[in-house]
């Protein structure tokens, strides 16, 4: 993917394994433990109101991460002028590079990957919302999710699935629930408190380029939406080249279900029993 990154700062696995060492989670001790596991994500919580992210816990030491989210797809290469206009020129958000190895079993409603080939990632839809119109020619249905971060993969026997390499340049960007920009860095990438997470991404599989624009709502499930509309509303202020991205909301859903659309089940199966720590 040719994309010129070298005025950004990037975010490496390293980092990301650093911020992934604060998680911790029971292990599952029994074969199957991908759905069982998923299972437990997927369960409605039993609270009237949403917390703030990374506080829902299982057994007192397992994170949940739980986000309102809406994505668009596009089957072509990211068009430099809308690279150029998400980031102002190079001038905002935040860069990342890396190969996520998702597991491709046709499930569209729940994802399982590691990322940058490593941390295992576990995320479950957990509803489907109304229609949510942005404006620009965007709308989609918001998709609640939920996300388990980290597990554990290891090759002692167990169900045989094909897993496949997405390599991606995600460029993100933060704000508020009021619609204010935050800075970014790469010690504060963290979903705390409330807030709106928007990326576009560069995303390689096989020999399939394609492009995705998305918002990850976080904080009271209550607050989720109206925070995707004052982001869209902050990033599009003065701006006619978000035009381009419209065609995009006859494409909209979440990662599982576009590979689901687009890979092959047919890579190489990878034998193992998932077990949490």
């Amino acid at each position: 993917m040719a994309l010129d990154v070298s005025r950004y700062t990037l975010v490496s696995a390293s980092t990301d394994r650093r911020t992934a060492d604060v998680f911790c989670a029971p292990c599952a001790e029994r074969r199957g433990a991908v759905m069982t596991l998923i299972e437990a994500i997927a369960r409605p919580s039993t609270c009237g109101r949403a917390r703030s992210p990374r506080v829902a816990q299982v057994d007192g030491s397992a994170v949940i991460t739980d986000t309102t989210e809406l994505r668009w797809f596009a089957d072509e290469q990211l068009p430099r002028e809308i690279e150029a206009w998400f980031t102002c020129d190079g001038s905002r958000g935040l860069v990342e590079q890396r190969t996520d190895t998702y597991r491709i079993d046709g499930r569209r409603d729940t994802g399982v990957k590691r990322r940058f080939g490593e941390t295992l990632e576990l995320k479950a839809r957990r509803a489907v919302g109304e229609r949510l119109v942005l404006g620009r020619g965007l709308s989609g249905r918001v998709e609640v999710w939920r996300r388990w971060s980290p597990a554990e993969c290891s090759a002692i026997g167990g169900v045989s699935v094909p897993w496949s390499d997405v390599h991606k340049t995600v460029f993100k960007r933060r704000f508020s629930t009021q619609g204010d920009e935050v800075e970014l860095t790469v010690d504060n990438r963290t979903m705390n408190g409330a807030g709106c997470d928007v990326e576009i991404a560069a995303v390689e599989v096989d020999d399939v380029h394609a492009w995705t624009f998305a918002f990850a709502a976080f904080g009271p499930v209550e607050g989720r939406r109206r925070s995707i509309v004052l982001s869209f509303a902050a990033l599009t202020e003065g701006s006619n080249r978000v035009e381009q991205v419209g065609p995009l909301s006859s494409v909209c859903c979440g990662y599982p279900e576009w590979l689901a659309s687009r890979v092959r089940c047919c890579g190489a199966a990878s034998t193992c029993d998932l077990r949490l720590r």
